[in-house]
């Protein structure tokens, strides 16, 4: 039972990345301190904090916004990644690609269970039943610059959801 967002899977992978980016972040030179450190650590807090704040307002709609919020900081964080690895500050690792891409799964399984709960399509499926766990990699033509590759991945529903008839 979900009492409350320390609960979640998810929040649990962004407070671990947000973790990992302050242990990274603090091999940077001094004078990116309030450059890539400073952005990539709010944006990585953000990610959490949004998460956290969204399972605490009043309305799944608010919390819809609050996890699409969460999907935008992300990616600003795997964008500052991509400059950091560029300029030399960091080394892309699997791990951290893959970290990265099941966060964002997650995040998206999340706010598509929440958009069906908001418009009545599978309200018996609790929001918390697919386990972000169950991802398959699935071929995209515009996501991560990956053309038919396994950039995205996608989460699996355990059962099919019931669609409502007119």
């Amino acid at each position: 039972m979900i009492s409350s967002f320390r609960d979640l899977d998810v929040w649990k992978g962004a407070v671990d990345l947000a973790v990992e980016v302050y242990r990274l972040t603090r091999a940077f030179p001094v004078e990116e301190r309030f450059g890539l450190t400073s952005q990539m650590r709010r944006s990585a807090n953000s990610v959490a904090s949004n998460i956290a704040e969204g399972h605490a307002r009043n309305s799944t709609r608010e919390f819809v916004q609050f996890v699409s919020v969460a999907l935008g900081s992300l990616a600003e964080v795997e964008t500052q990644w991509t400059i950091a690895s560029r300029v030399g500050l960091l080394e892309p690792t699997d791990q951290t690609i893959e970290s990265l891409s099941r966060l964002r799964a997650q995040l998206l399984n999340l706010r598509g269970a929440l958009l069906r709960r908001v418009s009545g399509v599978g309200e018996s499926l609790s929001i918390y039943e697919l386990s972000a766990d169950q991802v398959v990699p699935v071929a995209t033509e515009l996501m991560d610059g990956d053309p038919g590759g396994t950039a995205m991945a996608v989460p699996v529903p355990r059962a099919p959801c019931p669609v409502p008839r007119p």
